[in-house]
């Protein structure tokens, strides 16, 4: 008698539950955690088309997604909710035939001596000045804050 053993049944993996939501329509999005059905925040962004841009250095217009507002709850900042927006954010840029270019100004309408350039800068964005880049560069090197005279605001690209 001959007996034919095909080994342990290996079953796939369940498909991990995201811990975070993010959910709306057009141009405005919010997130949740699942787990806890906390509100975290909200993004709005508009496609636009960008002309003779001093970041791009276009002749022809092309389309970038503008990331008009991003706003974290307090209590959930620096917990990764505004980078996971940003890159749900990339994904509509692809969508809405931007092809994955994102804009915006980095400017802290709550607080605006409080300047967000050091959070956009980590996350790849780059202002159109090679110098304001090499200063957010040393700035995040060596965690000190942002000039006053740059929290007027940045047009910055990704």
């Amino acid at each position: 008698m001959n007996i034919n053993c095909i080994g342990p049944l290996k079953y796939p993996k369940p498909n991990k539950i995201p811990n975070r939501l993010i959910y709306g329509s057009n141009s405005q999005y919010r997130m949740v955690d699942l787990l806890t059905g906390s509100y975290l925040g909200k993004l709005k962004v508009t496609p636009t088309e960008l002309k003779n841009n001093t970041f791009y250095k276009n002749k022809e217009p092309i389309k970038s997604l503008y990331i008009n507002d991003l706003w974290i709850v307090p209590f959930f900042r620096r917990k990764n909710a505004g980078s996971e927006f940003v890159k749900f954010a990339k994904i509509l840029s692809y969508k809405e035939g931007c092809k994955g270019r994102l804009h915006l100004l980095a400017y802290n309408y709550d607080n605006p001596y409080q300047a967000p350039h050091k959070f956009w800068r980590k996350l790849g964005f780059a202002s159109a000045s090679e110098k304001e880049n090499k200063i957010l560069d040393f700035i995040i090197e060596n965690d000190i804050d942002v000039p006053p005279d740059m929290c007027q605001g940045t047009f910055m690209f990704k």
